[in-house]
């Protein structure tokens, strides 16, 4: 049996909006925390709203507009973003655990300490994105668009990477233990050269055989 998902329409929606801005503007002594979990909002243009601490956990959102708009820990797990426009958002501490994100438009989205863990990006694009300290455990980042993204700290343990776009990505103190690297597309022995731990990462074997020469600590584990 499928998940039951609510109808929303345009009047509901803007009640629901508005009543969460009074919530946010009166630091929740008036109106009421938006939510909209398990709702059926294809299409939905949000741009530019604010939706700090919304819940949309388990909607279906595919083809959303979420451009610009402030989802600051807002709770999108499980929810179905496929092909959404999540470009510029404010996305910081936002839980997307298990969200299906297929190529999403998330470019120069600020997703810092976001959990993304055992998300669906395949083929999404992420070029700039500001990522430090994101959490993307178990991840699947297959052909996604990595291009300039800041990584700095992330969780990528497990994480399938596997013929992205990693052309100037910050790997700074990532952690890749266990993440397959296999076919990325624009990385470098000097990127790699920056990550915490590349424990049983699954590289390329002209990238590992260059690493094993000059940083063969990277293949032990985390402290």
């Amino acid at each position: 049996m499928g998940l039951f998902l609510r109808k929303i329409d345009q009047e509901l929606l803007q009640q629901t909006l508005f009543a969460h801005r009074k919530w946010f503007d009166s630091k929740s002594a008036d109106g009421n925390r938006a939510d909209l979990s398990r709702s059926d909002l294809r299409k939905v243009d949000l741009s530019s709203a604010i939706l700090i601490g919304s819940d949309f956990s388990g909607s279906k959102l595919v083809l959303a507009d979420f451009s610009s708009a402030d989802l600051r820990e807002a709770n999108l797990a499980g929810a179905n973003l496929k092909d959404a426009n999540l470009a510029d958002a404010d996305m910081r501490e936002v839980d997307m655990r298990l969200a299906k994100m297929k190529a999403a438009y998330l470019k120069d989205a600020n997703l810092i300490m976001a959990n993304l863990r055992g998300c669906d990006l395949r083929r999404a694009n992420l070029t700039a994105a500001t990522m430090a300290k994101i959490f993307l455990h178990a991840a699947n980042l297959r052909e996604a668009d990595l291009t300039g993204a800041d990584l700095t700290s992330g969780n990528l343990q497990k994480a399938d990477l596997r013929k992205a776009v990693l052309k100037d990505t910050l790997l700074t103190d990532a952690d890749l233990t266990e993440a397959n690297l296999s076919g990325c597309q624009g990385l470098t022995v000097q990127q790699l050269s920056e990550v915490k731990t590349l424990w049983h990462c699954r590289l390329d074997a002209p990238l590992r055989d260059q690493i094993a020469a000059q940083y063969p600590r990277l293949f032990s584990a985390a402290s």
